[in-house]
């Protein structure tokens, strides 16, 4: 059965989206969409809107101050809609006769006539003026852009019709507003500058046209994007769960949690992706919407209609094109690898995921943002020695100087702050671990002690064994402590329990401790001399760093030490003020702030998760780069 309506007119385009009937005076949103006046009073009531609400469809805050009512209606659907409700065409009788076979279309009176009607219709003096086109006509398409509409009647002067555009104030007038309001204006005909403006909008549609291509292709990208990172996940869950029914049913509990962690990550990634996938479908819709009317506006408005909603419809597609669409971030790559096997060490046996985003260095790192360490209750100033951040996302940074810790929000928001209470009081705080079980673990250089507290301040326990003068401080991820001890001069390496594993020696003055999270080895400053030392997961030195001096790839008392999922190991420089980086071979490729830059003796650095480096200056000042792009 034939349709009813034009070809160039689809069905849905009269139909509510909330109700999925007919409009019943549609009301006109800022994005371009309608709907029925009950169904958005009935809309709002349920979310409660006061004074703006999300479009039911596109999600854009529509300001109502007035109320729903106040919306503009969109008299080009109802012309549209009341010109259609009796198709087919050829069945229309005369609304005059009401026998005879509609022939004619009167647009200013809004009936049909038959031939001997619209004979009389024409010889009545006062409507001689009036457009009368043939239905015939319509129905093959050849009166789109006059297509019959009623006239718009002014608010001020009700029986007079908006036939003149004020260019002054870009708005449709009436005859007597020419002569009252608007008499200082200038104003013209609609009809003269309405072909004008049906050419904008078909500019502005051909662009959008062009925006919707390029939607279309990122989501493509993003779709790829997600298959191949489910077949990673695949992949990835083959090699875990082969690798896991080759031990032994003791590590069952841990191969479930790197399927969960594994799991977490691919659905984190999905999400977003997703998210980004469907904000290109809303925007895609939303272009649409505003495409669909607009093309029915150029092929089937009157002048009148597209003068009235040029501007809106210009407005909305120039703001739909102008926001910028969201980028995904470097993809995320899933991979599982297999630890050097360790017959007491179930993660070493069975592997762990491994997480990769692919980085270039910037040129020059970027300051995301900075703050200070200051509290209302410190009553020294600030000499900040480490700085961490938890598997939360916390920072958490030691002030030696007023013997507290400090933890921070990424944004510089502080939660909480321990140590300088009697009950769990630090003396000498110098550098923290998060360990396997989240709680902290922190070198009191003056107690001789490392003291654990868990991550809302209460004191647990405190040890001292196989260390004199502990300073750094570093938790791998097997759980085993690496201590740095000044006195004796070495590094201690513990197991969760407590039992001495090993003891690296080769130094004069270690500081701080890090594991190379690419190769596992481990990294130690050497404050005296000036430089960092590395080692294999076996304990066999690798190579060292760094010699005393100011020019490049030399070192003035090394302090801090960290490093990111790419293998990059990061130096603080205190001596020079700067911050050295490595690739994962040792290589210098770098700084990321120098003393130029504002960089003062900085102490404690790490990385957070979101790939940012945080540097914590001996001054109190916390600092933020970004260094990958």
């Amino acid at each position: 059965m034939a349709s009813k309506y034009p070809d160039t007119l689809h069905e849905n385009f009269l139909t509510c989206s909330i109700c999925l009937e007919h409009f019943k005076e549609p009301k006109i949103l800022p994005c371009i969409h309608s709907f029925c006046l009950s169904c958005l009073q009935a809309y709002v009531k349920k979310k409660s809107a006061k004074g703006s609400f999300p479009c039911p469809i596109c999600r854009q805050i529509a300001d109502v101050p007035d109320g729903v009512e106040g919306l503009m209606t969109n008299f080009f659907l109802m012309s549209l809609q009341e010109f259609f409700s009796n198709q087919p065409l050829a069945e229309n009788k005369c609304n005059l006769c009401t026998s005879n076979t509609a022939s004619m279309w009167c647009q200013e009176c809004h009936q049909f006539l038959c031939e001997t009607c619209c004979t009389l219709h024409s010889r009545i003096t006062i409507l001689t003026d009036h457009r009368v086109i043939s239905v015939s006509d319509i129905q093959e398409g050849k009166v789109a852009k006059t297509l019959l509409h009623q006239l718009i009647y002014c608010e001020k002067h009700k029986k007079q019709a908006l036939v003149f555009y004020c260019t002054t104030d870009d708005t449709l007038v009436c005859r007597d507003c020419t002569a009252t309001n608007h008499s200082w204006h200038k104003c013209v005909d609609v009809t003269d500058i309405a072909e004008e403006q049906r050419t904008q909008i078909q500019q502005l549609l051909d662009s959008a046209k062009s925006q919707h291509s390029t939607n279309e292709e990122m989501k493509n990208q993003y779709q790829g994007y997600q298959e191949k990172l489910t077949e990673e996940k695949s992949q990835s869950e083959t090699k875990i769960n082969h690798r896991a029914d080759m031990v032994i049913e003791a590590i069952n509990e841990f191969r479930q949690k790197l399927l969960d962690q594994i799991n977490i990550s691919y659905n984190m990634e999905i999400k977003q992706t997703t998210a980004l996938i469907e904000s290109r479908d809303v925007a895609n819709a939303s272009l649409q919407s505003a495409c669909d009317f607009g093309g029915q506006l150029v092929i089937q408005g009157s002048d009148i209609e597209v003068v009235s909603y040029r501007k809106q419809l210009q407005e909305q597609l120039t703001r739909l094109q102008s926001v910028s669409p969201p980028v995904m971030c470097k993809p995320l790559s899933l991979d599982f690898r297999v630890s050097e096997a360790a017959d007491r060490d179930v993660e070493r046996i069975l592997g762990r995921v491994i997480e990769k985003r692919p980085g270039t260095l910037l040129q020059k790192a970027e300051l995301v943002h900075t703050f200070h360490a200051m509290t209302s209750t410190d009553l020294k100033k600030c000499w900040l020695s480490s700085v961490i951040t938890t598997k939360m996302g916390d920072v958490v940074i030691i002030d030696y100087g007023n013997a507290k810790v400090k933890v921070y929000s990424t944004t510089g928001l502080l939660k909480i702050e321990f140590g300088h209470q009697v009950h769990c009081q630090l003396q000498g705080p110098w550098d923290v671990t998060e360990m396997s079980n989240g709680e902290l673990a922190i070198t009191d250089v003056l107690d001789r002690k490392v003291k654990i507290y868990s991550t809302q301040g209460r004191y647990i326990k405190q040890f001292g064994p196989h260390m004199n003068d502990p300073l750094g401080i570093y938790t791998n991820d097997q759980g085993h402590v690496m201590l740095a001890d000044v006195n004796r001069p070495c590094v201690n390496i513990l197991n969760p329990k407590g039992d001495l594993l090993h003891t690296l020696t080769q130094f004069s003055d270690p500081r701080y401790i890090t594991v190379d999270k690419a190769t596992n080895d481990i990294v130690v400053s050497d404050y005296a001399f000036h430089c960092i030392k590395v080692f294999t997961p076996n304990f066999e030195f690798r190579y060292k760093y760094g010699s005393k001096g100011s020019a490049d790839q030399e070192l003035r008392n090394s302090l801090g030490v960290c490093s990111d999922v790419h293998g990059h190991v990061f130096v603080a420089d205190k001596g020079n003020h700067r911050i050295h980086i490595l690739d994962p071979g040792g290589e210098f490729k770098g700084y990321i702030a120098t003393r130029d830059d504002g960089l003062n003796s900085p102490a404690g650095i790490t990385v957070t998760k979101d790939g940012l480096l945080v540097v914590a200056e001996q001054n109190g000042n916390v600092r933020f780069y970004k260094y990958l792009d």
